[in-house]
């Protein structure tokens, strides 16, 4: 049986136990409660503002500037599984093995939580971060979704976390420095602990990690996304000569009012809603191969990113070039 277990610590890093006394194998993952989303926010009573890709590039430099040096090489030789990644709401690192669980426990703390990373470390991350950008910037459907967002909403958006090369090749070591020591302490930050393990020996590495930290932290606050239901473009065309053409319907709509539970069941009900009625054995998608508007079934999506819960987007897409016959289409129905 799985036992669970939640811990606050007098620092206030919250630590969740998931124990299997079955299992031979062991895990952790620090969650930062910090993402690519999180563009402004106040650090000691100052309103700061962040270009795109910060949260990223401080990924980066966090794996490959740690005290034990490149800390995903260092676990990959130790036969341990390591990764980390940026989200629009948190920045997560995760180790996976089979033994000495709680040395490399502590090895992944330190790496996340005491970080003595310079203005050289940050170069050196930068050109692995730029390639990262220059090849999502050559997918094909990035401009597209960029066109999307940037319609939708009327406060700055961040579009996919990656930033710009500019925007990448700016920052430095201060403006780093200051995402760390406001966001990468630990009352904003959560500890799972999974697999067979001893609970005590997991708390007496946590505590002492932190402990021994000289780290001065900064009192944060994120600022409140505030946005009007109303979206910057009702209608925007974007042309890339000799690629396929797409219609997409998006459609804003405010659930600030919702509670979680509510949410939950609206997700629910919505998607199978989408499924019913869109899928390609629907009549809509029959109708569409049918009269060959579309070789593709449509594509629905419903979501409540990217910020918090103040709006839901609904999403439909489909590969046609019957762009008016397919609105005109879906408003009737």
């Amino acid at each position: 049986m799985i036992k669970t277990k939640y811990v606050k610590l007098d620092n206030g890093l919250v630590v969740a136990f998931a124990k299997d006394n079955k299992l031979h194998s062991f895990g952790a993952e620090i969650f930062i409660k910090y993402g690519s989303h999180h563009k402004s926010f106040y650090s000691d009573g100052n309103l700061y503002k962040c270009e795109d890709g910060i949260a990223h590039l401080l990924e980066h430099v966090l794996i490959e500037n740690s005290p034990y040096g490149n800390i995903g090489k260092y676990f990959s030789d130790n036969y341990y599984s390591y990764n980390g990644i940026t989200s629009a709401e948190y920045t997560k690192y995760y180790i996976f093995g089979y033994e000495n669980f709680y040395d490399n426990l502590k090895i992944l703390i330190d790496s996340i939580n005491n970080s003595q990373f310079t203005q050289e470390g940050i170069e050196k991350c930068k050109g692995a971060v730029i390639e990262e950008i220059g090849e999502r910037h050559n997918e094909r459907s990035f401009k597209f979704f960029k066109t999307v967002r940037e319609s939708l909403f009327n406060e700055d958006v961040a579009i996919d976390g990656l930033g710009t090369v500019e925007s990448v090749k700016d920052f430095s070591y201060d403006d780093l420095k200051l995402i760390y020591d406001t966001f990468y302490q630990p009352d904003n930050e959560i500890i799972i602990v999974y697999g067979n393990f001893d609970e005590k020996k997991v708390l007496e590495v946590i505590n002492n990690c932190f402990n021994s930290y000289n780290r001065t932290y900064k009192k944060h606050k994120t600022k409140e996304f505030v946005d009007t239901l109303d979206v910057k473009n009702k209608y925007v065309e974007y042309v890339k000569p000799n690629d396929m053409s797409v219609v997409s319907i998006n459609i804003k709509y405010d659930i600030s009012s919702f509670t979680k539970k509510e949410l939950s069941r609206l997700e629910t009900y919505l998607g199978w809603y989408l499924a019913y009625n869109f899928n390609s054995e629907s009549e809509f998608g029959t109708r569409i191969f049918k009269e060959r508007i579309s070789p593709y079934q449509v594509y629905t999506s419903n979501s409540t990113q990217p910020y918090d819960d103040a709006f839901g987007i609904l999403t439909f897409n489909v590969p046609t070039n019957e762009c008016e016959n397919l609105f005109l289409w879906y408003l009737s129905n």
